[in-house]
């Protein structure tokens, strides 16, 4: 999971300075506004940063309700050839160890067919679930996936997994034990009808009282980083990212809602 506190004070610096300078006579923004303007540059910035999800915290707490105990959120995928150390020597250790940390994550959420899980189609996510709290949490934690309809999939997938050099452990339920500013990934994976229809957020429940920032959007994936798919592979698989990375799709302040930024479909 990413470090976040070396990447406060450059927040808070962009938070001051957004609304600092010559007055053009226009009424300066504030409250949720400045939230949002600060987290649209830190993701115009660099998507993948910690700034970027430092700014979806901040914003998304202020405008859509979903401050809370604890925060989760999408690894998004990162191409290892296009790393710094990769682009110096593709053939270097630092480059290789790289390719191979990253070829061992679970990244944004794929939706396909996965022999290993049994008959048909499902989507599956690797939660990364921080304690945003002063007091530790310890609760139990479910998740579902719910389509553009309404219609809700449980995360139905229990065991461990084999692929490639890399075990993964996917669980219906999990329990997280987090003292405040820790963090633990839980992979989840959500038996789905078909790839077809739209998939628009991951929903976080727990057993008991934490209050957690449950609701994470999803954004078809169109833009930044991806995966390299075979061709004759590429109908039988749909990706989808975490929306408040403001990659694939952009933020409308006035009706509060994700909308793809090229197919205008809305999370």
């Amino acid at each position: 999971m990413r470090h976040l506190k070396k990447f406060i004070y450059p927040m808070l610096a962009v938070l001051v300075l957004s609304g600092c300078g010559v007055s053009s006579g226009k009424k300066p923004e504030s409250g949720p506004s400045l939230l949002v303007s600060a987290w649209e540059k830190a993701c115009e910035t660099d998507y993948k940063s910690s700034a970027c999800e430092i700014g979806a915290r901040k914003a998304v707490g202020e405008v859509r309700s979903g401050s809370g105990d604890a925060y989760a959120s999408i690894l998004p995928f990162i191409d290892a050839a296009k790393s710094t150390e990769c682009l110096k020597s593709s053939k270097s250790d630092s480059c290789q160890a790289l390719s191979i940390f990253y070829a061992n994550q679970i990244t944004d959420v794929k939706c396909e067919k996965v022999s290993a899980f049994g008959s048909g189609f499902f989507c599956t996510v690797s939660l990364y679930v921080r304690n945003t709290s002063s007091s530790p949490i310890d609760d139990y934690f479910s998740g579902s996936l719910y389509d553009s309809k309404g219609n809700e999939f449980a995360a139905d997938v229990e065991g461990s997994f084999q692929s490639g050099l890399s075990s993964f452990e996917f669980s219906k339920e999990v329990k997280i034990h987090l003292n405040p500013e820790q963090t633990k990934n839980v992979n989840f994976s959500f038996s789905i009808p078909d790839i077809d229809r739209s998939y628009r957020e991951i929903v976080l429940h727990t057993s008991f009282n934490t209050n957690i920032s449950s609701s994470i959007p999803l954004c078809k994936k169109n833009s930044g980083d991806l995966l390299d798919i075979a061709k004759d592979y590429q109908s039988k698989i749909v990706i989808y990212e975490d929306a408040r990375l403001l990659n694939s799709c952009k933020f409308d302040v006035t009706n509060q809602v994700f909308v793809n930024r090229l197919d205008g479909s809305i999370s």
